[in-house]
């Protein structure tokens, strides 16, 4: 977070930083955003795991009780939709998402998931599914 406070402060870009990452197994995951709120930091995060947010593209978030049955469950998800093997690692997945999935949906599913695991939980940690995400790319689509 020190990296990216100091990049905020220096390079006009960067005037609203932005941290991403999902929940997995990180321990200090609820301290990570906290943290972050406090120094000025908008926090992108995912629980369990990246592939929820990139679920909601194609319908709403379902439940992992693991990472690994998140990314199972996506990866057989974006066969099904895009008839192409799911790969985290492909640089094109955004452009994937975008082509066979809804962007709009997304945002809206996310927000309405993320708004219902508010009432029910306090910590980040605790709302699963949930992802934040969807607050980074609306602000990027409004610039």
């Amino acid at each position: 977070m020190k990296e990216c406070s100091e990049q905020a402060k220096s390079i006009f870009q960067y005037s609203k930083p932005w941290i991403m990452f999902d929940r997995d197994e990180v321990t200090e995951f609820d301290n990570i955003i906290r943290n972050a709120k406090k120094q000025g930091i908008n926090a992108a995060w995912s629980n369990r795991c990246l592939e929820v947010w990139f679920e909601v593209y194609f319908q709403n978030m379902t439940y992992c009780d693991t990472s690994e049955e998140c990314w199972k469950r996506f990866a057989k998800l974006f066969k099904e939709k895009t008839g192409k093997e799911y790969k985290k690692s492909d640089l094109e997945i955004y452009n994937l998402l975008k082509l066979y999935g809804d962007e709009e949906k997304a945002i809206k599913r996310a927000a309405k998931k993320h708004q219902e695991q508010t009432k029910m939980e306090s910590k980040p940690s605790a709302m699963n599914p949930c992802s934040t995400v969807y607050l980074l790319v609306d602000e990027i689509q409004k610039r």
